[in-house]
């Protein structure tokens, strides 16, 4: 992936969640983008989110645990198509497209298809793979509007290469690009490699439902981003908290430099504050015979250099400890790309609008965010915020009539209260409704 770039531009849905038909864009501006997310509870904000963190695990080839209530309702399937722009070396840019379909199958879900097509000025080529129901089809690559139907025949590849495909995973993304390296089209088969890549290295989806869990449970899930001129270690990491975790001992270097670097970041957005990684004495073996060490966290602050164990930190201190890695990878590398879920939970809100700000103005990465705190509408610009409304069939807008040296909290709220955009971005409540309905709460709760 060195040298080479790939942009997530805009996610189409069907039927996913609560959203009917809808189409998101992703702000883009010379390489740094950041887009808010915002709009009121129920509108379709976190199904962005899980609609990143389902492809990420499908560009890897992993199983992206699609629960049949993911599809909509009152729908049998539910499609995506996730749009990326890709520079190889030559700076040579190729768009690509990744549609995929899931079909209801009882109280489970089925991955129907997928078709990946690549297309610059000079060439089309698709991959499209379609399975009815447990029965996997043929591929069927178009290449410049030349049909090759026989090139793959999913069985016998995955017997040559001795795999086996679930019906929740890839085949595009797990074993294809070996078998089409033997045949004539080397080219495509780095591209797809250079997506996997991407999705494992560079590609970070913090959602508030696990965070939360983990939380729970005195656990902090740690996102490590390090690099240097000819390496990159990416990954993430439960620890406890309460307690000692145990690590391998080869990681034990790359989470004491991820710990460097967090306190860079740490001691300006919380003054005089660090925290720090302390090694247990001891070592045991895993089951595989690898070393494990055993491993603590503690807060310190300047004022009184003492340890405090982290976990009595507040959840917005954790929080912001969790994701600050991936933010720095955010940046400094212009093929990150950060989501976040919620990113408000527990971040004081002029700190929210600083770092928000600092990314926007600075960043060469992609930071994707939904968030109800409107701090963030003062400080970035107008395009980089979508808003999402109360219709399934257009669930994401931006503001029409809407200047850069407008402000764009006073006009959101204005919009809340008295309309003005296509779109409905929220239906007020009567206050004497709201206290009817407190007081006959009460009533039915006296009569039971």
């Amino acid at each position: 992936m060195f040298g080479k770039t790939i942009r997530l531009k805009k996610i189409r849905f069907t039927n996913f969640k609560n959203i009917e038909s809808s189409t998101i864009e992703f702000e883009q501006d010379n390489l740094k983008s950041v887009t808010g997310i915002y709009g009121a509870n129920g509108s379709g904000k976190t199904a962005v989110i899980d609609s990143i963190d389902i492809v990420k695990k499908l560009l890897m080839g992993e199983n992206p645990s699609f629960p049949f209530y993911f599809i909509n309702v009152d729908a049998p399937k539910t499609r995506f198509t996730f749009y990326f722009e890709y520079y190889d070396l030559n700076n040579n840019k190729y768009n690509v497209e990744y549609l995929v379909e899931f079909i209801k199958d009882n109280d489970k879900t089925l991955f129907n298809r997928e078709d990946l097509t690549i297309e610059n000025d000079s060439l089309k080529t698709s991959i499209q793979i379609k399975r009815i129901i447990n029965n996997i089809k043929k591929a069927i690559i178009i290449d410049n509007n030349s049909i090759d139907d026989n090139m793959f025949n999913i069985d016998e590849m995955m017997k040559y290469f001795y795999v086996g495909i679930s019906n929740s995973t890839s085949i595009i993304f797990n074993c294809l690009a070996k078998f089409i390296k033997l045949k004539k089209y080397e080219w495509l088969a780095e591209l797809i490699n250079d997506f996997r890549l991407y999705s494992q290295f560079q590609m970070f989806v913090i959602k508030m439902r696990e965070t939360s869990q983990i939380s729970a449970l005195d656990q902090i899930l740690f996102h490590v981003s390090i690099s240097d001129e000819e390496s990159l270690t990416v990954g993430s990491q439960v620890c406890n908290l309460l307690g000692n975790s145990l690590i391998e001992k080869k990681e034990l270097n790359i989470f004491s430099a991820a710990i460097v670097q967090v306190n860079e970041i740490l001691s300006v957005v919380i003054p005089d504050f660090s925290i720090e990684l302390y090694e247990n004495p001891g070592t045991s073996f895993d089951k595989d015979g690898n070393e494990l060490v055993s491993i603590s966290f503690f807060s310190k602050r300047s004022g009184n250099n003492k340890l405090l164990p982290l976990v009595y930190e507040s959840e917005g201190i954790k929080k912001i400890i969790s994701v600050v890695s991936s933010l720095i990878s955010c940046y400094n590398d212009k093929s990150t790309l950060v989501a976040i879920d919620e990113f408000d939970a527990g971040i004081y809100e002029y700190l929210l609008g600083q770092l928000v700000q600092t990314i926007s103005l600075g960043g060469k990465g992609q930071l994707i965010f939904t968030s109800h705190n409107l701090r963030v509408l003062e400080v970035i610009d107008v395009n980089s915020v979508v808003f999402s409304t109360l219709n399934p069939k257009d669930r994401f807008i931006k503001f029409r009539n809407c200047k850069p040296t407008n402000n764009l909290r006073s006009m959101y709220i204005r919009a809340l209260q008295l309309g003005g955009q296509k779109e409905e971005l929220y239906k007020p409540m009567d206050n004497v409704d709201l206290k009817i309905a407190f007081k006959q709460a009460n009533l039915i709760r006296k009569k039971d």
